[in-house]
């Protein structure tokens, strides 16, 4: 059996190609496909029975690809009750919190201490129970940690936690703390001038990559990227990523956003190992040199990611303005 290594979401076949590409390139592999059979001197039955594999898999994906652009039906209350109930029997948590949002639902499961292992592991396994209906996200978070820095004013988890409801508390545990507007926007409006000092080195170091035209120019592009994305992840959690990879800021980022996790996806792949090793390799290895094709490439894609950069900033100012006047 083949093995295909990749990360790609079972959806990207769709977001990737278009629906009359896909009926071009099935249309291609049935034309090589028979042309095959024919030189390996198959007989009729055979080549009626992969002819009908064949007519299965083109029908496989336009069903998969109906239903993807059915809407999605919201939870009825004893789904909830049902997917609640199986959480509490499994996991036995402190306490479970929900949130519906652009028709997700978001189960906050509170448990006791949890290792970062233990998260990842915990989420990677209970993840079956919420794929049996679409529209649900898991997220385990060890109850210490998410009253801790709910304390301390960390925006994403105000801004994704707070607005959730309890749905179950465990005897004893005391609901979540409740926070005034005035202190919310405060928390918000730091996040605002964190992520706009961010911003303007990331800003300072494309103004000097867009003068360069030498072979500095690909790690000022780098270092542009790496600026941006960290001050992403420092506004939003306060997280400080020791870390040049511009593959890995990009899988935090877009916890946040989405949109950083499509920037290089398909044939891009090819871009961003090539702005990961501009880091060191444009400073060190004087015989290495960027393609124009590719640094235009990459070029465009550093504007991608300032663009949805700054798409964070306008999100950060509107959570400090719904909460008071933000100046």
């Amino acid at each position: 059996m083949l093995q295909f290594e990749t990360n790609q979401a079972p959806d990207d076949l769709f977001n990737l190609f278009p629906k009359n590409e896909i009926n071009k390139y099935l249309w291609e592999m049935l034309q090589g496909w028979m042309i095959f059979l024919t030189q390996r001197e198959k007989d009729d039955l055979d080549i009626a029975t992969r002819m009908y594999f064949y007519e299965l898999l083109n029908h496989l994906l336009s069903h998969l690809d109906r239903n993807r652009e059915l809407p999605k039906e919201a939870l009825s209350t004893r789904e909830i009750d049902v997917l609640s109930s199986a959480l509490i029997e499994l996991l036995h948590p402190l306490a479970i919190y929900r949130k519906e949002s652009a028709q997700i639902q978001h189960w906050y499961i509170l448990l006791p201490h949890l290792s970062p292992d233990e998260h990842d592991e915990l989420e990677t396994v209970i993840g079956f129970l919420g794929s049996c209906q679409s529209g649900n996200q898991i997220h385990c978070i060890s109850a210490s940690y998410l009253k801790k820095n709910l304390e301390i004013g960390n925006p994403y988890l105000w801004s994704e936690v707070l607005p959730s409801e309890a749905y179950y508390l465990a005897p004893g545990f005391e609901p979540l703390p409740l926070f005034k507007d005035k202190e919310q926007q405060q928390v918000f409006s730091k996040a605002v001038e964190r992520l706009e000092i961010g911003l303007k080195k990331a800003e300072e170091f494309w103004v000097l990559a867009q003068q360069t035209e030498g072979n500095m120019k690909p790690f000022l592009l780098h270092q542009t990227t790496e600026m941006a994305l960290r001050s992403i992840l420092f506004a939003w959690e306060k997280l400080d990523k020791k870390t040049h990879e511009i593959r890995v800021l990009l899988r935090f980022a877009s916890k946040y956003n989405s949109k950083f996790q499509e920037v290089f996806s398909g044939e891009d792949e090819l871009i961003l190992n090539l702005i990961d090793k501009c880091y060191t390799n444009t400073r060190y290895k004087e015989d290495f040199k960027v393609e124009q094709k590719y640094r235009l490439k990459l070029e465009h894609k550093v504007k991608q990611i300032l663009s949805y950069s700054t798409d964070e900033l306008e999100r950060l100012k509107g959570l400090a303005l719904a909460k008071g006047n933000y100046n």
